[in-house]
């Protein structure tokens, strides 16, 4: 892809009072970095908004090389092109952020929460029956590793950022073992049926991320059959280390 060079940033009169930050109570990586920048002093300044606390101004970086990883793909997204993108300095950058591979891993990690915040939970709504939960935890597996399959920029971070695809998936599977815990601990906790609690095992978050990046792995380099054939091996080797079968 050619990249069409970028206007310089026009200098402009500073403001006699600083703009009001907009209030947020979760501030993400989903907030839209502004396009302009203002230079004052020789350094820019977060586009005069500046961020409310550290995780508002990690959350716009990463929003900005989002984007960056759409418009040029992410083996020519840079930190200075990062920089560019959320209107500050490049140690600025490198002050939240202390590698370029720290920084897509950022990216790679918010896509796939994103995506998982859509959906991943549903898996369980409603589910009054043992099997159910097998099947939940089965359909959120065969969920997630369609997300990790059909989503543009995880395609290009797993197989384009020479960050190795274990780490990812290690960082990834973490995130889902906590939704999953999540999901699973609202199910029980408002079930009826009493044995829904009896059949949750203990278990280990580590030792169960750890196997399901191994599952994870293993279908994103040697697929099943189909999503069906996928769907009956995770309901028949995952699904039990999160519950006790039927009796």
């Amino acid at each position: 892809m050619t990249r069409e060079a970028d206007p310089a940033p026009k200098a402009t009169a500073r403001p006699t009072s600083r703009p009001t930050s907009r209030p947020t109570s979760r501030p993400t990586s989903r907030s839209v970095p502004r396009a302009a920048s203002h230079i004052s002093d020789g350094r820019i300044r977060w586009a005069d908004d500046t961020p409310i606390n550290s995780d508002d101004a990690r959350g716009r970086i990463v929003a900005a090389a989002l984007d960056c990883v759409r418009r040029y793909g992410v083996d020519k997204t840079g930190m200075d092109d990062v920089a560019k993108a959320a209107a500050i300095t490049r140690p600025t950058v490198y002050k939240y952020f202390g590698s370029r591979q720290e920084l897509i891993m950022a990216v790679f990690l918010r896509v796939l929460d994103d995506q998982l915040d859509r959906g991943l939970s549903d898996f369980f709504v409603g589910a009054d029956t043992i099997d159910q939960l097998h099947d939940g935890v089965a359909e959120s597996m065969v969920y997630m590793l369609g997300v990790l399959r059909g989503d543009e920029a995880i395609q290009a971070i797993l197989y384009g950022s020479r960050i190795p695809l274990e780490m990812l998936l290690r960082e990834a599977a973490g995130l889902l073992v906590g939704v999953l815990q999540a999901a699973i601990g609202f199910v029980v906790e408002h079930a009826i049926a009493g044995d829904l609690a009896f059949a949750v095992l203990p278990f280990e978050v580590d030792d169960a991320a750890a196997w399901i990046i191994r599952l994870q792995y293993s279908f994103l380099v040697w697929p099943g059959a189909d999503e069906a054939d996928e769907r009956a091996m995770f309901r028949r080797y995952l699904s039990p280390v999160f519950f006790r079968d039927p009796v």
